[in-house]
């Protein structure tokens, strides 16, 4: 019988066979007992896996330097007026802002030096310009657009479907909302100086409200001047998408939001882990309470939100109608959302009561863990490096990426006037963006299981104090000179996660000691893919790093060791193990959902993101994703500690009972912890009659 699996509750036949047959050739060898193998030992691992990772980043930088060299760089943010200046350059130079006065074919537009912009007081007390109020009266301080909307404004009223320029542009006598008339208006936006390029539409660039307008408007990305009035934003959201490149275009907006929400992530990471190392056991409970608590507001938060969203032709609404859209459009995407945070809340405090007695028991550990990341500084500074590295590696490509799309022959309707341009694409040019596409996607999660990679190492000889004399910078080089290869093979990790996401609880429901007619009927009827999950996909996972540094070995046959080490004693691990898991993904979901809740108060309190982002959802989900990968970084540091820590126990334990080793070398907190649970489970066995 394999000792720890015979006695769970949910023991698999299947899995006895299994190790009887991975144990002679995946036992832990004796050598390990000192700890790692030394340096001179050690061989590059996943040779294979490295030369492609390698190949990949030459082709990138190839086809990078060949971008550069074939694209312009103008064409990514060019637009042109309805005469086919294009503004920003050539004789249009000193006019970078495209200023719209028609948002639909044929269109009217011209360029200009900057947008203009209204103060509504001046409106209401000196529409002329003759007679400046004096300055302790009211209209002697500016009044802007925000101000003016949340102060005076009523709602505006659109006469038809269709809106005509005239009306878009003139007087709005819902949202003047008595405080200026029509006339003062009108005498206002007359003298209104636009520094124009004249052009055959606009010859003179003069307001007459007939042929050229003047809206109250700010400028987006030296690109164009977009309208703040009710109606006018309202037009210009139906052209605003085709300015950008869909969401690639969203994510170059939407910059400076992904750099605040990382920046918060990361410093909330760095505190989580202080606080678990100072007060271990009170920050454990509350932390889980608080996601529970999380998971409940954010459901109802959500709901409330799509009910609440307020009516469109609210003066501030206006601006955002393309959140207030986003929310009407997917009513069900909303409240199923909502009602998944509900559920998750609920299953956070059953985990916490079903789970309560081990989570007390894993305290020490989890305190070692955290003791241990932040007393290694060389860590830390390596977590802000790679988080560093991530940012400029995802920017830099971000950038290629649209260098690539504005390779080849530029395309615009210049009959219409059209303002936008369109560039051809062919195999070659979605050959290099799908290249650049998974390049990126490899690269970032390297560097990011590379710093996991190297804080496993560091622990491995922490816990074995054999090689504590061993400088981390050593430790730093052996791993990347070795093992980068089998740092890479973690790519298909993710995808991974996923399946056993979706097929893994069929795999567990349809196998058991007596399994009824059903489940023989369902694992016959789906035998090749159990097999295939049960010999392949269950045995990879993340904490292969520490086998692989232990014994320098590959990919498969570290993961193939750490899975026969886990089913032989999961007894001893598998609660522990799946306490730190659980940990390491509260304290993500927690700084995720801070990140988004700040991200949101960001996006609510800035017209221009809110009236030039297109695809909300994705924005919202890539902050929260920020949150949680690239902001995490610190809690890795913490849950790889927590993970191969349990490694290089389940290690000692194969070695003592293999051969007979002397008493294990485990941190006494680690001790402590595996005594507590074999009492209790010596408690919980009953002997057969």
């Amino acid at each position: 019988m394999i000792d720890g699996v015979e006695s769970r509750g949910t023991a698999r036949a299947y899995r006895r066979r299994q190790l009887e047959d991975l144990e002679a050739e995946y036992k832990v060898p004796i050598e390990w007992a000192d700890g790692p193998i030394r340096d001179r030992f050690r061989r590059v691992t996943d040779k294979c896996c490295l030369l492609l990772f390698l190949l990949t980043l030459l082709a990138m930088i190839g086809t990078t330097a060949y971008a550069l060299n074939n694209s312009d760089p103008e064409a990514i943010s060019r637009v042109y007026d309805s005469s086919g200046n294009a503004c920003g350059s050539g004789n249009a130079k000193d006019f970078p802002y495209l200023y719209l006065n028609s948002f639909k074919a044929p269109y009217k537009s011209v360029c200009v030096a900057t947008c203009p912009t209204f103060d509504y007081n001046q409106i209401k007390y000196n529409a002329d310009g003759i007679h400046p109020p004096a300055e302790d009266s009211p209209g002697a301080t500016p009044l802007d657009f925000k101000t003016f909307s949340k102060q005076h404004a009523g709602l505006s009223h659109v006469k038809s479907a269709n809106i005509t320029p005239k009306e878009a542009f003139g007087y709005d006598e819902g949202w003047a909302n008595n405080y200026f008339s029509e006339e003062q208006f009108n005498i206002y936006t007359r003298r209104v100086k636009i520094d124009c390029l004249p052009n055959v539409q606009f010859p003179t660039c003069q307001v007459d409200n007939q042929n050229m307008f003047a809206y109250d408007s700010y400028g987006v990305q030296n690109l164009v001047c977009v309208p703040l009035s009710p109606k006018a934003a309202l037009m210009f959201n139906k052209v605003s998408k085709r300015f950008d490149v869909g969401v690639i275009g969203d994510m170059v907006e939407a910059i400076k939001l992904f750099m605040y929400s990382a920046l918060i992530a990361l410093a909330a990471s760095l505190v989580f882990v202080i606080l678990i190392y100072c007060c271990t056991t009170l920050v454990t409970w509350v932390m889980l309470l608080a996601l529970a608590a999380t998971f409940i507001a954010a459901g109802i938060l959500i709901i409330l939100n799509y009910t609440n969203t307020g009516p469109l032709n609210n003066a501030f609404n206006a601006a955002r109608v393309k959140y207030i859209q986003f929310l009407v459009q997917n009513k069900a995407l909303m409240i199923t959302l909502g009602s998944i945070c509900l559920a998750l809340g609920l299953l956070t405090i059953f985990v916490m009561i079903k789970f309560s007695r081990y989570i007390r028991l894993a305290i020490p550990i989890l305190s070692y863990a955290a003791k241990t990341t932040l007393r290694n500084i060389m860590l830390i500074l390596l977590s802000a490096f790679i988080l560093a590295l991530q940012i400029a590696v995802f920017l830099l490509e971000l950038y290629i990426i649209m260098r690539i799309y504005t390779m080849g022959k530029e395309n615009r309707e210049s009959e219409q006037g059209s303002p936008f341009v369109s560039h051809e694409m062919d195999q070659g040019k979605y050959a290099l963006l799908i290249l650049h596409s998974i390049g990126t996607y490899w690269l970032i999660v390297t560097l990011n299981n590379f710093n996991d990679f190297v804080t496993a190492a560091i622990t491995c000889n922490i816990y074995f104090r054999q090689h504590t004399t061993i400088r981390n910078l050593n430790i730093f080089c052996h791993c990347l000179g070795h093992h980068i290869g089998s740092v890479a093979c973690s790519i298909i990790l993710l995808p991974v996660l996923i399946f056993k996401l979706a097929f893994g609880w069929l795999d567990y429901l349809t196998t058991s000691d007596a399994p009824n007619g059903l489940q023989r009927f369902v694992r016959k009827l789906l035998y090749p893919c159990c097999w295939c999950y049960e010999n392949f996909i269950d045995r990879f996972s993340e904490s292969y790093f520490p086998v692989v540094y232990m014994g320098s070995e590959n990919f498969y046959p570290a993961n193939t060791r750490y899975y026969y080490l886990k089913e032989k004693y999961s007894d001893e691990s598998y609660t522990i193990s799946l306490i730190g898991e659980i940990f390491g993904l509260v304290g993500k979901l927690l700084i995720a959902f801070l990140t988004l809740y700040i991200s949101y108060v960001i996006y609510n309190n800035s017209m221009e993101l809110q009236q030039n982002i297109d695809y909300v959802g994705v924005m919202f989900l890539l902050t929260f994703l920020v949150g949680f990968f690239i902001g995490s970084l610190f809690i890795n540091l913490f849950a790889t500690t927590y993970d191969t820590v349990m490694v290089c126990y389940l290690i000692e334990r194969n070695i003592q009972e293999n051969y007979g080793t002397a008493q294990l070398k485990c941190p006494e907190e680690v001790a402590v912890v595996m005594r507590e649970i074999q009492a209790e489970q010596d408690r919980r066995y009953k002997r057969l009659a």
